[in-house]
């Protein structure tokens, strides 16, 4: 039967219907997806923890039991997921396709309406709007009802009872692991970033001040500052002769992470857009012990977009004796024994970031430490994370006001509590170790902010091309930005290298190759400056009064400091790029050039 003008309310009806249908459709299938987690279960540290435990107890066949059917109860629910979304897809494709063909048809069948003379007849078409309005509403809702029911029962959940489910958890100590990530309903709402995660399995042995001061641990040295603790390194060195070099090994993938060093283990990163590794090298031979790939998490799956100075393995691992982090562009977080065997996996998502991650680990006694900055600071994507050691759970996670950054946080010990210090435009902020707790911030630094700050005697100091160094003393609370800044100096400002603080001088390094000495109390105008005919991304190093400087071309330059000026006392070459900072350690230094990683030093001194 053909349309008429008559028929444009019953249309127009249908339309509106069809309409609401679609929003709801759209509605229930954004309900379902932000319950969901970005985390694939079967990747989460708490279900890895569990296989670890099975893999220490092989013939505890009630766990092994359990296991598979939380396994299987899990990949149900996963799969349970994309069911829905791929039949609420095709709901919400045809309910949008039929609005659109009978909202065209209503705009064809309008025609302009008499004006009312008096009581509507019934045999007007627009009369009978009001007759069709409550079964058109009562359509709708049955409509609505049977779209819901159909997608529960196409794709029903996986997971048990709550009641039972909760009896099983409980059997294996689930319930304590924080399984709410899963973001599933009928495991609990998702944990407030402000508690604590309940703690895995305590690590029995940490290591002593003493023994963290003895070795490299980190990027820039046990505290973030290049110093090191011993005074005998070598000062020349001559990769054309091989004088000076007790080894060189190449790196099998690129990477710009830095050597960090315990007892007689060395670890590096290399990465490329297809592959993560981790090396472990003996420190005395220079052979690789190990190299482990760290498989992509599900969260880290898309390559990011880095720059060639940045690359993919930028982050510097970190260790405590037990352990081995470290950290890829793609945000993935993985920690390994010192024999290479994978202990976790957390996969914290691809940052958004414009050269590419950069910010290398900490460690706060059994909590490692990320700065997780990404995006502007309107998008509210950056924050400051926490994960166990032992188990790679989340212990606390801070939201920060930032943009992506390049700077690495460093841990302070002292006044009956660790604080954390970040840098990022535009607010150096100490948090405390123990739950994240913001303590202070001061806006001290404007746009791109790559150098990581230096603690020294109760004073922070921070720098970055614009606006300044600032030292900052850290005993405030709040905005300290107008009470706690000591002073400030302009010149000689670095982009990427982190400062230098001895007892009495602040050092600067800038890219462009000069050296520039401030008085580290006063400040002021700069004490003296050299200029260097090379590039500089390498942070530079402290042994006892001398300053090691490596050029991005390969040079190097040991200089001795004192109030009037610096003197140069060495010049040597590497004989290939080199854009890491050194670790010091008795006698040596390892340094990573661009193809090979290097162990400077003396057989007389070793």
């Amino acid at each position: 039967m053909p349309l008429r003008t008559d028929h444009y309310p019953t249309v127009l009806l249908t339309a509106i219907v069809a309409g609401l249908f679609s929003i709801v459709v759209a509605a229930l299938l954004v309900v379902d997806y932000t319950r969901r987690s970005n985390d694939l279960a079967l990747e989460l540290p708490e279900y890895q923890t569990l296989k670890q435990q099975l893999s220490q107890e092989p013939d505890n066949t009630s766990l092994r039991e359990q296991i598979r059917k939380i396994d299987f109860q899990l990949r149900e629910e996963y799969f349970r997921q994309r069911r829905f979304t791929s039949h609420g897809a095709y709901l919400l494709a045809g309910g949008v396709v039929f609005w659109l063909i009978t909202l065209r048809l209503a705009f064809t069948l309008r025609r302009k309406l008499p004006k009312p003379t008096g009581q509507p007849s019934r045999e007007d078409p627009d009369a009978r709007v009001a007759d069709y309005g409550i079964p058109a509403v009562a359509m709708l809702v049955l409509l609505l009802a049977g779209t819901t029911f159909a997608l529960r029962t196409l794709s029903p959940d996986a997971l048990p009872d709550q009641r039972e489910e909760l009896a099983t958890l409980s059997k294996l100590g689930l319930s304590k692991l924080g399984l709410s990530k899963l973001g599933l309903s009928k495991l609990g709402k998702t944990q407030n970033e402000s508690t604590p995660s309940p703690k895995g399995p305590a690590d029995t042995k940490l290591p002593t001040p003493a023994e963290i001061a003895r070795n490299w641990p980190r990027f820039r040295g046990p505290r973030g500052n290049g110093v090191s603790a011993y005074t005998n390194s070598p000062t020349t060195w001559d990769a054309s002769t091989g004088a000076g070099i007790l080894w060189q090994t190449p790196v099998p993938l690129p990477g710009n992470s830095s050597p960090t060093v315990w007892g007689d283990a060395v670890f590096v990163t290399g990465a490329s857009d297809q592959r993560h590794e981790v090396y472990c090298f003996d420190a005395k031979s220079g052979a690789i012990r190990w190299q482990k790939e760290i498989r992509r998490t599900p969260q880290g799956a898309k390559t990011p977009e880095v720059s060639e100075e940045t690359g993919y393995a930028a982050s510097t691992c970190a260790t405590d004796g037990l352990r081995v982090y470290t950290m890829f562009a793609n945000g993935d977080v993985a920690a390994l024994d010192f024999n290479g065997q994978l202990v976790w996996t957390v996969g914290l998502g691809t940052p958004k970031n414009i050269y590419g991650h950069a910010a290398s680990l900490a460690l706060a006694r059994d909590l490692l430490i990320v700065q997780f900055d990404q995006g502007s600071a309107k998008e509210g994507k950056s924050q400051l994370l926490a994960l166990r050691t032992a188990t790679g759970q989340i212990a606390w996670r801070a939201a920060r006001d930032v943009p992506n950054s390049w700077s690495s946080p460093i841990v302070v010990e002292g006044e009956g509590q660790a604080r954390i210090i970040t840098a990022a435009s535009p607010w150096v902020i100490a948090y405390r170790a123990t739950d994240g707790a913001e303590l202070w911030r001061s806006k001290s630094l404007r746009a791109d902010v790559g150098p990581s700050p230096v603690h020294a005697d109760g004073v922070v100091y921070v720098v970055s091309e614009f606006p300044c160094l600032s030292a900052i003393r850290d005993d405030g609370k709040g905005d300290i930005t107008k009470t706690h800044v000591a002073w400030t100096a302009d010149a000689g400002l670095a982009d990427t290298c982190g400062p230098l603080v001895t007892d009495q001088f602040v050092l600067l390094l800038a890219s462009f190759g000069t050296l520039t000495c401030y008085d580290k109390k006063a400040g002021g105008e700069p004490l003296w400056e050299i200029d260097f005919d090379d590039s500089f991304s390498s942070s530079p190093g402290l042994v006892g009064n001398r300053v090691y400087l490596f050029g991005e071309e390969g040079k190097s330059w040991v200089v001795e400091i004192d109030r009037d000026g610096g003197k140069i006392i060495s010049e040597s070459n590497l004989g290939q790029p080199c854009v890491t900072s050194p670790a010091f350690q008795d006698g040596r230094i390892y340094i990573r050039g661009k193809e090979t990683l290097f162990c400077l030093g003396t057989k007389e001194e070793n």
